[in-house]
């Protein structure tokens, strides 16, 4: 009986070095998020976005275009300056808050695939009026409103509020 044997080879593993996601981003605001990966003696294979649990970027690095973009409706990816391990989001909406991952995959032999995940909160950072003063101070104002072409208005004939019709009496009580 003959004995066979494969020499075992150890490639090295593919980590995951950090995910960086901004904790928040204002409303319109933009945000970088950065998956910094060493693919030691493995090929790349992609480097893929999710917002929860949506993909909405990839980076291929054999495919041309390298770099892909799939429309999610509320994530703006600026595809000029996104690549690889990083995706720049413009126009940040209320909507695209949530949990942001990052997944490296790497080609044959290993095939290994890692990830990681983090939350980013949309703020509204409108004015809010504080309407708990009593009074305000400031300059007297006036307004005038006007449209054209002047609205036409209807409704029942207006009474004269000075004689009632109800035999009330309308006036000074001096």
């Amino acid at each position: 009986m003959s004995k066979l044997e494969f020499p075992l080879q150890m490639r090295g593993c593919l980590h995951l070095r950090s995910l960086q996601v901004p904790d928040s981003v204002e409303v319109g605001g933009a945000a970088r998020l950065v998956c910094l990966f060493d693919a030691e003696q493995d090929e790349l294979y992609s480097v893929k976005w999710f917002k929860d649990d949506v993909e909405f970027f990839r980076f291929l690095p054999n495919d041309r275009p390298a770099n892909q973009f799939f429309e999610i409706g509320d994530v703006d990816v600026d595809m000029s300056r996104s690549s690889n391990g990083t995706v720049y989001l413009r126009n940040a909406s209320l909507s695209a808050e949530g949990n942001y991952r990052c997944e490296v995959s790497a080609d044959a032999p290993s095939f290994q695939s890692i990830s990681s995940e983090k939350f980013m909160l949309v703020e509204d950072k409108s004015p809010v009026l504080d309407s708990s003063a009593t009074a305000f101070t400031g300059r007297p104002s006036s307004s005038h409103l006007s449209s054209f072409p002047p609205p036409a208005v209807e409704g029942p004939p207006r009474r004269d509020a000075r004689h009632p019709t109800d035999g009330s009496h309308v006036g000074n009580a001096f």
